[in-house]
């Protein structure tokens, strides 16, 4: 048979390109790297199963929430907590089920927004008056007033935590606790100008420390005010004395009358006998004004 030298060309032509391509082939397949799509993560949705892996993974990420709606679910807890503590009160006992239940949303919704100064507080005043734990308030209350300076339950709960350590007993005081107490009723006062119990408490401090004219000063705005709104630990460390406008006159005239100044003492007691005529203690507190000199 014969071919042309042309036609014998072409053929071997098309055999060496049929046989590079074949081995350029195997050479691709043997030098392939293993695939790098990332898998598709465990427990998608049945429905993302037959979605590209980077688009089924997208689906099902979770959207981040603003920090207004995180705020928002700091709030809602911080409600909630407030209910606990309203339904542990009000059942006439106190539910330590319902403390816990409280305490635990009160922890969660300072966890949800730091800056929630409630919270911190609402852990405090629990600690302080029921679970008579003094360090664990002092800690609450101290980072409430750290979040927020004019907060003003953790100022209150730390003047009253520090009130305690201090005491009245002259025999037992402690000055360092008392000059804390001062400073945080200092910030009451700031925050709440007529508050009953933080004057007549700074009145006692002062004395105790010797400051006699801001005692008088502290005094004179407790007796000018209205009766405290919550007498309750102001009775308690004071051993029983009342937290009303004539409680505050009298205490004024006994300090007026110590300090030789018995004429500011006759107007203070006949203020406070004014308000509670039959008031023995009163009626004996005007009898040593006249003692001491004072003229009707």
């Amino acid at each position: 048979m014969n071919f042309s030298v042309r036609a014998l060309a072409r053929c071997a032509a098309c055999a060496c390109v049929l046989s590079f391509a074949a081995v350029s082939e195997t050479r691709a397949q043997g030098n392939q790297s293993p695939s790098t799509t990332p898998a598709l993560p465990q427990g998608l949705p049945a429905a993302t199963q037959s979605l590209p892996p980077t688009v089924a993974t997208t689906l099902v990420q979770p959207t981040p929430i603003t920090p207004r709606e995180q705020r928002a679910k700091a709030y809602a807890k911080l409600l909630e907590g407030q209910r606990y503590y309203s339904r542990a009160r009000s059942s006439g006992r106190v539910s330590r089920e319902g403390l816990q239940l409280a305490q635990q949303a009160f922890k969660q919704a300072g966890e949800l927004d730091p800056t929630l100064a409630e919270a911190q507080t609402a852990q405090a005043e629990i600690h302080f008056l029921f679970l008579n734990d003094l360090e664990a308030a002092q800690q609450f209350a101290a980072a409430a007033t750290r979040i927020d300076p004019n907060n003003f339950g953790g100022h209150r709960l730390l003047a009253r935590i520090f009130a305690l350590k201090a005491g009245l007993d002259e025999s037992r005081f402690n000055r360092a606790a008392a000059e804390q107490s001062i400073a945080e009723l200092r910030e009451v006062v700031r925050l709440a100008p007529n508050d009953a119990e933080a004057h007549a408490l700074l009145g006692e401090f002062y004395l105790l420390t010797g400051r006699k004219a801001e005692a008088v000063a502290s005094l004179t705005r407790w007796a000018a005010g209205a009766a405290g709104v919550d007498a309750r630990f102001y009775e308690v460390i004071t051993g029983g004395r009342e937290l009303n406008p004539a409680a505050a006159a009298a205490r004024l005239a006994e300090v007026l009358l110590r300090e030789n100044r018995a004429p500011e003492a006759l107007i203070a007691i006949r203020r406070a006998l004014a308000l509670a005529p039959e008031n023995a203690a009163y009626l004996s507190i005007l009898e040593q004004v006249f003692e001491a000199g004072a003229e009707d």
